[in-house]
């Protein structure tokens, strides 16, 4: 008797979240006749309740409403994205109840992760997201890999911490179901933690993780930004070796190719010319500087810098 009951009651209440969400659809069509879509997302997520009441609201169907919750997520990213607004002010919110429902859900943190800090601009909510996934998803899951990989990511582009970003690249290289490359790369990033040729992989990969083509053509212009900097740091290192070998500067790049220094200059991934200026003897580039948003200047240790 108490068992039939007690199913009784799941199906009761499992059909109160039915009638929910049929209801908040109708709501919300009926918002949207009367406002912009802009506003009711607002409003709609403005009175999410707290995460703690929601996983006892749920009562044993936290997993359900975590996927409610998801889906509007995916869905409210989707429509910004659209509108090009730029405002992703609640996907922070969504994505952390959404894992706090269901933590060893394991597609929200990957998600947040990539867009959070790439294309909503919420760089501590992006770490977040990924420590609370690297936290809850079982370490035996095929995609476990991707969580420390998408952090060592955020170390690298948006922290400029190449020793973090190897360390948590280390993380995700240590499991089974990486890729070949990745331990390669572990060494190569500690070997090289000032070199910038080594953001490269990391950048390409994320392109093929990319969710939107906006996402992708923002990492296309880092990849350029970053070559920029590793052909002017190269051919720098020519000159100042050219300059101990004969006592004098070249005169201009093309010297440095005439004697066999150097086989060729490479070209400027914006479609520049790299040249040296005749008074710093420094390389620089034709490419006007405004247009990939590049400052190029040199320390007192003649060390390049690229202030963003």
């Amino acid at each position: 008797m108490f068992q039939h009951s007690k199913s009784r009651l799941n199906y009761l209440i499992a059909g109160i979240f039915v009638v929910l969400i049929v209801c908040q659809q109708y709501v919300q069509k009926r918002h949207d006749s009367s406002y912009s879509h802009r506003q009711f997302s607002v409003q709609d997520f403005k009175y999410l309740p707290n995460n703690k009441f929601l996983r006892g609201a749920a009562l044993s169907y936290n997993e359900m409403l975590a996927d409610m919750i998801w889906i509007k997520a995916i869905g409210y990213f989707g429509h910004q994205d659209r509108q090009n607004t730029g405002d992703y002010q609640w996907l922070y919110q969504l994505l952390k109840a959404t894992t706090t429902l269901d933590p060893y859900f394991d597609d929200p943190y990957e998600f947040g992760g990539i867009v959070l800090g790439n294309i909503a601009g919420d760089i501590d909510g992006s770490f977040e997201i990924l420590e609370k996934g690297m936290n809850n998803v079982p370490k035996h899951h095929e995609r476990y890999w991707y969580l420390p990989f998408f952090t060592a990511f955020n170390y690298m582009y948006h922290k400029d911490d190449y020793q973090k970003a190897a360390q948590y690249l280390e993380i995700a290289a240590s499991f089974p179901q990486r890729p070949d490359y990745l331990p390669l790369l572990v060494a190569r990033l500690y070997a090289n933690t000032h070199d910038p040729s080594v953001a490269i992989p990391f950048l390409k990969r994320m392109i093929e993780r990319a969710p939107t083509p906006e996402m992708v053509q923002k990492l296309d212009l880092r990849i350029k930004e970053i070559q920029v900097k590793v052909d002017i740091n190269n051919i720098n290192k020519v000159v100042e070796s050219y300059k101990s070998m004969t006592g004098n500067y070249p005169v201009s790049l093309d010297e440095l190719v005439n004697n066999g220094v150097i086989s060729s200059i490479p070209k400027d991934p914006f479609g520049g010319s790299y040249f040296l200026d005749e008074e710093t003897h420094e390389v620089l580039t034709t490419t006007k500087v405004d247009s990939m948003q590049l400052h190029i200047k040199r320390n007192r240790e003649s060390k390049v810098i690229i202030d963003k």
